[in-house]
């Protein structure tokens, strides 16, 4: 066969090689086109996952704030422990889903969600008679803390008293944590409300002290001035004595200290004047706080508080009885003794400072009496409205709120029945 016969024959099989071959190469998977790629490494969160994360999450802390919510207010046990389940499921559901700093919060929440759910377990386990017990004990340990911020000390005094009591009861009843619990707040109730009593009206007479000091000071000579620090931090000091609990007498003793630092020369005791014989037969109880700047002893603050007056502690006898009254003088409508304003029907007592009749009385500090009043004393039926909008309609009997009456305390809250001393006691509705 010549060369040219031979020619065609060899171009054809050149064409069947390359065609072969591009068949091959086009049926290669991609990842053997590129053999030097690097490998994969761990994935990243993909968007339908942090999608699935966010709205798990949200729902955990709505459920989270609507437990915390039922607990501040001392909802049912069983409601409870039911809002924190839910709360534990979501979070559950929400650290399977997320990654990350998402997954790291979601942990943290869970765990503590399941320490307050362990809990309630533990409370609903005590049985009914140690959650009513601390349920009960509760609440008239707030309202004790009320009748301390409303600064009614000696009814703070007692409520704390009975708290005390309800606290210790509850312990009887209850085991484990929840009894540990009881004895703690008993004691806490013990100290509280020995301060109400003894160490509040030192508290407040001292701050007063201080205040009036302060305030004065420009208007005063030195040697006055000095009088009044050594009067002031005297006060302190009788508070941080007579107080228990160490941030409240750290808090007295912090404030003689800065007096004394002020003053410049050694303390010396001095007690604040005794009130005059005016002040002494002044026409009315001062009820629920003292007057700013006032310079009366403890004694008389204590008495004040107890809405006693600054009266004698025996009261007069009514003016039907006096054995040789005199005729009382004649008032007009409306008048005022001191700081006290009077509209109504009052005549001046035989011999004395004070006034019986019906009306209104307002005191300087905004406190309103309407109703029944004997030898300066309310006694009778009347209406009593303290400027911090608690408010007593009833009985008094020589200046202490008892007998029937409805209450309405600062915070809204309402009795109506009996009232002993301004305190509900017996059969009412709160």
């Amino acid at each position: 066969m010549t060369p040219a016969q031979s020619a065609p024959r060899l171009l054809a099989s050149l064409a069947t090689c390359l065609t072969l071959s591009l068949g091959l190469a086009l049926s290669r998977p991609a990842a053997a086109l590129a053999p030097d790629a690097p490998a994969s490494t761990e994935a990243t969160p993909t968007a339908p996952a942090l999608e699935t994360c966010r709205p798990l999450s949200d729902k955990a802390m709505a459920a989270d704030l609507k437990a915390v919510l039922a607990q501040s207010q001392k909802a049912d046990l069983a409601e409870q422990a039911q809002l924190v389940d839910a709360a534990v499921s979501l979070w559950s559901q929400a650290l399977s889903q997320c990654e990350g700093r998402a997954k790291e919060r979601a942990q943290r929440n869970l765990a503590d969600t399941q320490k307050t759910q362990a809990a309630l377990i533990e409370q609903l386990g005590a049985g009914p008679q140690c959650t009513n017990a601390h349920k009960d004990a509760s609440t008239l340990q707030d309202v004790a803390r009320q009748a301390l911020s409303e600064r009614r000390w000696a009814q703070a005094s007692v409520l704390f008293r009975k708290a005390e009591h309800m606290w210790e009861s509850a312990a009887e009843r209850c085991t484990g944590s929840q009894q540990e619990i009881a004895s703690r707040r008993r004691e806490q109730s013990e100290v509280d409300g020995h301060n109400a009593e003894h160490c509040a009206p030192l508290f407040e007479s001292a701050r007063e002290q201080t205040q009036k000091l302060r305030t004065g000071a420009a208007g005063l000579s030195r040697e006055a001035k000095l009088d009044a620090s050594q009067v002031a931090e005297t006060s302190w000091r009788e508070a941080a004595s007579a107080c228990k609990g160490a941030t409240v007498q750290e808090s007295a003793r912090n404030n003689a200290q800065a007096l004394a630092r002020e003053r410049g020369t050694p303390w010396v005791a001095r007690t604040a004047p005794a009130p005059t014989a005016a002040v002494a037969n002044q026409v009315t109880p001062i009820p629920a706080a003292a007057p700013a700047g006032s310079n009366v002893t403890a004694a008389v603050v204590l008495n004040t508080l107890r809405g006693t007056g600054a009266q004698a502690a025996a009261p007069a006898k009514p003016a039907a009885q006096a054995p040789d009254a005199t005729p009382p003088t004649t008032t007009a409508t409306e008048f005022s003794a001191g700081t006290t304003r009077f509209s109504g029907q009052f005549v001046r007592d035989a011999g004395a400072s004070t006034f019986s009749g019906n009306g209104k009385i307002v005191w300087a500090q905004g406190d309103v009496y309407v109703g029944d009043m004997v030898q300066g004393q309310r006694h009778g039926r009347g209406n009593m409205t303290w400027a911090s909008g608690q408010s007593y309609d009833g009985d008094w009997i020589r200046d202490l709120a008892t007998g029937k009456a409805k209450l309405r305390f600062a915070n809204g809250n309402q009795f109506e029945g009996q009232v002993q001393d301004g305190i509900p006691h017996g059969a009412g509705n709160m």
